[in-house]
């Protein structure tokens, strides 16, 4: 088992257990508004943050957390997770998606829109072109950061300072492409993005 292999276990293992309680802390609002039969300012909030903290969980298993071999995710928890995410000043949408989708695409997906969100500091309009082997991203904003260092790791430049938590998606898509046997390919101007993304084995 390799370093990378045990942390996407230990990512999880975390985002499973946490999924649970908070799961809880949702189900027990819903109980409390409907004991009350009225609707608390208070308990709203909490429970809207609870069911965004809980989808953001879903999105970081998928992303970050182990891909057993054959495993597959529903198009629904896709929907669930991504919105979650993507809210307010960015806007994401599926133009074409299947029911269900082989895990290490979606891993590749989630991977790349945290990676294309970076370059979105004002936010933008994301659509998403979903298949079976392969993906295409096409962003459309007032401004994208081209980020060179950054994406620059998926070309195979390594820098030489450590990274930051809040690049690490960078490095872990690229290590993802080249463990699924995947090409990619981006296109960078300055009010638009694409990416695409395709596995070459089955």
């Amino acid at each position: 088992m390799t370093p990378h292999d045990l942390s996407a276990l230990v990512s999880s293992r975390i985002c499973h257990d946490l999924i649970s309680p908070i799961g809880a802390i949702s189900n027990g609002v819903e109980l409390m508004l409907d004991m009350s039969n009225k609707t608390s300012p208070e308990l709203g909030l909490i429970g809207d943050s609870v069911n965004s903290a809980s989808a953001k969980l879903r999105y970081f298993r998928i992303a970050f957390g182990a891909t057993p071999p054959g495993s597959r995710i529903q198009m629904s928890e896709m929907r669930i997770a991504t919105e979650a995410m993507f809210t307010g000043r960015t806007k994401l949408t599926f133009a074409e998606a299947p029911e269900d989708a082989p895990r290490p695409i979606a891993k590749l997906l989630l991977l790349a829109l945290l990676c294309l969100e970076k370059s979105l500091p004002m936010g933008g309009n994301i659509s998403v072109s979903l298949r079976e082997t392969a993906f295409e991203v096409v962003a459309k904003a007032d401004r994208i950061k081209s980020l060179a260092a950054q994406w620059g790791v998926l070309d195979g430049n390594v820098p030489e300072d450590p990274p930051l938590a809040s690049d690490v998606q960078f490095f872990l898509l690229a290590d993802t492409l080249v463990g699924a046997g995947a090409t990619f390919q981006r296109r960078f101007e300055s009010n638009s993005a694409e990416i695409d993304v395709a596995l070459l084995m089955p």
